[in-house]
């Protein structure tokens, strides 16, 4: 058995049995159970082999503060594990500073098991930067006797064997309401896996008469940035007139960044507008203008606290050019971990006119 004896157990976010409804429907007591049966509102979508560290603050109005999901390693594939391990370290970091504790899961229907070392390995690696470890949970589908295959958890350092028995703990209805109740937002239904959010910025055949992306006149910059802030703010579908012009507007990096900081100073129904804008037409654009149009959508997701869906956008913006700089820079915020109002806050330090350049 692996040594546990740097980890720093929280008193709020042991392992308790999901019987106790009191733990089970009160945030600042966030229980693992509520935090597995609330997992596809926090990720976006039903995880599958999955590594995910979640990061707890006893703050009941902000119970969680960061959530990390990457893929498994292979189980046999001993350098991958430890290569994880350490670039995890860079993130989880980040995110400590902001954590009162982190609970770390492996989610997978045919290696839970196997993966309680690397659940180790991960939590040993929190528990050296100081942070509370709250629990190392595996959570699968599995059949039950007399009953259907359902998703239950298991602590792998609960020692009651009343809690924690052969079959894990069994989320029950009464879990996935207490859940949905703290983490789902309205109008937002966790898709069935990572895939299918990726289907969301399908390619499209391009409509509308495309032009190669340029900079755009001076004496055009102004009416370009009200343009674009104007149809962004209104959202919906827009017209294959208007998302040609907004693509050539967003291609000149003035007009872009200076969209960008205008569009932050609105409220977040704005921003969720303008993602569902830029969805849009980035589904349907010619490849010159994909990288800016799918960074802009990356930024609003992530400002919206949406990182599985902005991560998609930031690989289509690097799929179309590599050396995107903007892309690269938001990719590496949200992997390592910055929060996306101190990014934002840093943005709202420049001027309006500075970014609009001489």
């Amino acid at each position: 058995m692996a040594d546990r004896s740097r980890l720093r157990y929280h008193p709020f976010h042991q392992s308790v049995q999901p019987t106790n409804s009191l733990i089970a429907t009160t945030p600042s007591t966030l229980s693992p159970e509520i935090i597995v049966a609330g997992m596809a509102d926090l990720l976006g979508f039903h995880p599958e082999d999955s590594l995910i560290v979640v990061g707890l603050s006893v703050d009941p109005q902000r119970p969680v503060v960061a959530t990390l999901r990457v893929d498994l390693p292979s189980v046999d594939d001993l350098q991958d594990r430890a290569d994880l391990v350490t670039w995890l370290s860079v993130p989880l970091s980040a995110a400590a500073s902001r954590c009162d504790s982190m609970i770390v899961l492996v989610w997978s229907n045919t290696t839970a098991r196997e993966n309680a070392a690397l659940i180790d390995e991960v939590a040993g690696m929190i528990a050296s930067t100081g942070t509370c470890v709250a629990d190392g949970l595996i959570v699968s589908s599995v059949p039950r006797p007399n009953d259907a295959p359902s998703t239950n958890w298991r602590s792998l350092w609960c020692a009651g064997a009343s809690c924690c028995d052969e079959f894990g703990n069994h989320l029950t209805n009464d879990h996935r309401e207490a859940a949905a109740r703290i983490f789902s937002r309205a109008g937002r239904v966790p898709a069935a896996s990572r895939t299918d959010l990726e289907r969301e910025l399908a390619a499209r055949s391009p409509q509308g008469r495309w032009s190669s992306p340029g900079d755009l006149p001076r004496d055009a910059f102004d009416v370009a940035v009200i343009h674009a802030v104007s149809l962004l703010r209104t959202g919906g579908a827009p017209s294959s007139v208007d998302s040609v012009l907004l693509a050539q507007a967003l291609c000149d990096v003035r007009v872009r960044d200076t969209v960008i900081w205008e569009m932050l100073t609105y409220p977040e129904a704005d921003w969720t507008r303008a993602a569902d804008v830029l969805t849009h037409i980035v589904r349907s654009c010619p490849q010159p203008f994909l990288s800016p149009l799918a960074t802009c959508l990356a930024i609003f997701r992530w400002q919206l606290g949406d990182g599985v869906r902005a991560m998609i956008a930031i690989e289509h913006a690097l799929a179309a050019d590599p050396h995107y700089a903007l892309a690269q820079l938001i990719g590496g915020c949200i992997t390592h971990g910055v929060h996306p109002a101190e990014w934002r806050g840093d943005l709202h330090c420049l001027k309006r006119q500075d970014l609009s350049g001489p």
